[in-house]
């Protein structure tokens, strides 16, 4: 099963603001697929990008469904904040994007094809909502999702390398991305909680 978002009637989930979801450090997986577009669109987001830059999420090109990081690290423009595009893209079903940032690292994969960048900060908090399918960076919402979330983990630390090795195969495994023989699922990660999610408008994902 996944929730299917739709850019003309621009659909998205919000989780609302909440001091458990400003994270100095985090960890992210997504399972999404992304239709070409001319447009950007976001997988999740909690970014602004007034000024200083605050927050995170990943952001999708559109002409080349690339998955692409946002890390706010309270520094204007691109220069110094974590800023980063993949080059394999989510078109052609789904695929498995990583995100963990540990205060020092980014470090990104998509399907197991890694990248690691230095970047050295801490994640500034946004104030804004979170939201699935869209971002914040503008009121109301836009840069909207068309494709699907089949799944969205956010962690509130760094994962270590084992750590994000068995969620891999674990997600990889359960929605057949590659094989995942010997998988187990995952023994030691730690969220924040859960939050109310909200649709927001009419145009319920599907």
């Amino acid at each position: 099963s996944c929730v299917g978002f739709s850019a003309a009637n621009q659909q998205y989930l919000a989780i609302e603001r909440h001091p458990g979801l400003d994270l100095p450090q985090l960890t992210a997986f997504v399972v999404a697929s992304a239709k070409v577009s001319p447009a950007n669109m976001w997988l999740f987001g909690k970014n602004s990008f007034a000024g200083d830059w605050t927050g995170y999420g990943i952001a999708v090109e559109g002409p080349s469904s690339f998955p692409w990081p946002h890390l706010g690290l309270g520094r204007p423009g691109t220069q110094g904040n974590g800023y980063v595009k993949y080059t394999m893209g989510l078109q052609d079903g789904f695929a498995l994007v990583e995100l963990s940032y540990d205060g020092q690292q980014l470090r990104g994969a998509l399907d197991g094809h890694e990248l690691s960048v230095e970047v050295p900060g801490q994640i500034r908090a946004s104030g804004h909502d979170l939201l699935i399918g869209a971002s914040p960076q503008t009121q109301p919402a836009g840069e909207f999702l068309e494709g699907a979330i089949a799944e969205l983990l956010i962690y509130n630390r760094a994962l270590t390398p084992a750590e994000i090795q068995q969620t891999r195969a674990y997600l990889a495994g359960k929605y057949g991305l590659s094989p995942a023989a010997g998988a187990k699922m995952p023994t030691a990660v730690i969220d924040g909680g859960y939050f109310p999610v909200r649709t927001a408008n009419l145009a319920t994902p599907e």
